[in-house]
Formats: structure tokens, sequence, C-alpha cells
């Protein structure tokens, strides 16, 4: 018994140490960007790690004179409205594959499976002949359907394995009493599956948020850009690549990102199982 308490007091300090080692790797791209971003243009080919000026004209730069807050806003917009609907279809197909026992119901769970084997790249020109045979190239409601058509299959094939775990004891006593399907999902099944819910939320809105490809496919009016397009034309010089703004770009763009994370964390917290 001594013998195991004192392999656990050991292995606890290197658990600790390995987690921090992980810990500076994942900071220093981060911390090497912010550094860069408060940098004097041209300073990061100087030859030195870590610029040795500092100076706030990149923000200014990038607040006063360039269209940053239009395209942070057309990402919110788009990242919003694609995981807030995803959320909602996905979670219903999911709760009715894994509840229900109907016709074809195997295969629409095996073409869900299926879809996730082809990369998106491969539907690049279809996307972009079926969004202008239907005359809605160039706008943010088609950006919003390609991006779910990507999302759905991939969280609803996440969010049934979730259902099937949870015991149908509950809903069936709500059966019982008389509540109807969509009163059962509303009170009992969505309350338990949140945690689930605000992760796929999460990660679909973190997706749409940070595409670039797709978005420069289906975007080409630049009032409509979204960050990522936004980012490109900062490494469109002629001459040089402006990487100081770009730096600045990138680590404000990143705050709805770090807020997202941190409502996730809150919401899974305060839920038990």
């Amino acid at each position: 018994m001594r013998m195991v308490r004192i392999t656990q007091k050991t292995k606890k300090p290197a658990a600790g140490l390995f987690v921090s080692i992980l810990a500076l790797i994942s900071a220093a791209p981060i911390l090497f960007i912010a550094s860069v971003s408060f940098s004097a243009r041209g300073e990061l080919f100087a030859g030195n790690l870590l610029p040795t000026g500092f100076t706030l004209d990149n923000y200014r730069i990038l607040f006063m004179e360039t269209d940053f807050f239009r395209w942070v806003a057309n990402s919110l917009i788009v990242a919003s409205s694609t995981a807030l609907i995803a959320v909602v279809i996905t979670s219903l197909t999911a709760w009715t594959l894994s509840r229900y026992r109907f016709i074809g119901r195997s295969a629409i769970a095996s073409g869900l499976f299926l879809v996730q084997l082809f990369p998106g790249v491969m539907s690049l020109v279809a996307i972009y002949k079926i969004l202008q045979f239907l005359k809605i190239l160039d706008t943010h409601g088609a950006l919003v359907l390609v991006y779910l058509g990507g999302a759905v299959p991939f969280a609803t094939w996440i969010l049934k394995g979730f259902y099937d775990t949870i015991s149908p004891s509950l809903e069936q006593a709500a059966y019982l009493d008389g509540a109807r399907p969509l009163t059962v999902y509303c009170r009992i099944v969505l309350p338990m599956s949140l945690p689930m819910l605000s992760a796929v939320f999460a990660f679909t809105f973190i997706a749409a948020y940070s595409d670039f490809l797709l978005a420069a496919v289906v975007l080409t009016d630049g009032r409509l850009y979204t960050l990522a397009l936004g980012l490109r034309t900062f490494l469109e010089g002629d001459f040089s690549t402006n990487w100081s703004v770009f730096s600045a770009a990138a680590l404000t763009g990143s705050i709805p990102i770090i807020g997202m994370f941190g409502v996730v964390m809150l919401t899974a917290g305060k839920r038990r199982y």
C-alpha cells in the first residue's frame, strides 16, 4: 500500500510537468503572434525571434483603415446562424434516429456516416454550380447552406451516439402521463443534452468562423467578406506582406473563439449527469 502511494505521488508531479510543457508549446505561437502585432513593419525579418520595437500603429491601421469590424460582423452572422440552425436540425434528427424505428432508418444513419468519408474539397465545383443555378451565389445565406451541408451529418452522428447512451425510461414515463413527443423533447431530452448541444454549437461555430476555402468560392463581393477572406488581403501585396497588421487582425479576431470556449466550459461545468 505504501509503495502504491509513493508511486501515485511520483506520477502527479510528472503529469503536471508534462501538461506544463504542452501548454508552453501551445502558447508559444500565440505569444509570437502577439509580439509581431506590436512590432514595427519589417522588424519580423530583422533576425530577432521577438521584435524589440513596440508600437500600436498596427492596431490603429487595422481599426481605422480597414474593414476589420465588418469582416468580424459578417463572420459572426454566418457562424452564429450556421451553428444555431445546425443544433436545431441535428438534435431533432439525432433524437428521432435514436428513439424511433421506421423504414429507412438504418439507411439514413449509414448515409450520414458515408457522407463524412468524402472531403469537402471534392464538391467545390458542384457547390459553385448549384449555387449559381439557384442564383444565390455571393450571399451569406448560400454560405450558411454550404456549411450546414458539412456540419449536419457529422453532428447528427455524434448526437445519435450520445442519445443512444441515455436511458429512455424518463421519456417513456412522460408518454404514459400523456405528454406529446415535442413536450418530451423540450422538457426532458433537451436539458439532459445541453452540454453536448453546447459542444456541437461551439465546434460548428468555430469551423464556420475560421473557414477560408468555401468562403472564397461562394463570396466575391468585398462587402460580404468574412474574417478569413479579409485576412487574405494583408497577404496580397505586390512587393511585401504586412505581417504585423495581419497578426494584429488574427489576434483580435480570435476573441470570439475564446469567448465561445469559455461559454462551453461554463455550460458543461454546471451540468452533471
